[in-house]
C-alpha cells in the first residue's frame, strides 16, 4: 500500500513538472511565423482552426505559434502543418490520393486546449 501511494505521487509530480515546463516553455520561446489556414466555428460555441508554419520549424517554435494563434483567434483547438497539401489530406481522402506521404510528413501536431501534442 504504501509504495502504490509513493508510486502515485511521483507519478503525479514528474506529470505537474513536464505540464508546467511544456507550458513555460512555449511562453518563453518566440513563436514561428505562421498562415491561418482556416477557422471553424463548430456547433457547441467553441472554434478551431489549423495554421501553415516552415517545414523545419523547432518544437518549441510550433507550440508557441499554436498557443498564439489559439489566443488571437480565439481557439479551442489548432492543427499545426508545414504544407497546404498536408492539411487538405487530413480532411480529404481524394487528397490523400494526389498527395501520398503529406499528410504523415507535414501534419506537425495539435494544440487542444492547454495540451499540445506533436505527431
Amino acid at each position: 500500500m504504501k509504495f502504490r501511494s509513493l508510486l502515485l505521487a511521483a507519478l503525479t509530480t514528474l506529470t505537474s513538472i513536464n505540464v508546467a515546463t511544456s507550458m513555460a516553455w512555449a511562453r518563453e520561446t518566440s513563436p514561428a511565423p505562421y498562415e491561418m489556414l482556416e477557422t471553424i466555428n463548430l456547433i457547441n460555441g467553441s472554434r478551431c482552426g489549423s495554421i501553415l508554419i516552415p517545414e523545419n520549424t523547432p518544437y518549441p517554435a510550433m507550440e508557441a505559434a499554436a498557443r498564439q494563434a489559439a489566443k488571437v483567434n480565439q481557439l479551442f483547438q489548432v492543427g499545426v502543418y508545414c504544407s497546404r497539401e498536408a492539411w487538405k489530406a487530413d480532411f480529404s481522402a481524394k487528397a490523400q490520393r494526389l498527395y501520398p506521404g503529406e499528410l504523415e510528413r507535414c501534419a506537425l501536431g495539435m494544440l487542444e486546449g492547454a495540451l499540445f501534442q506533436s505527431r
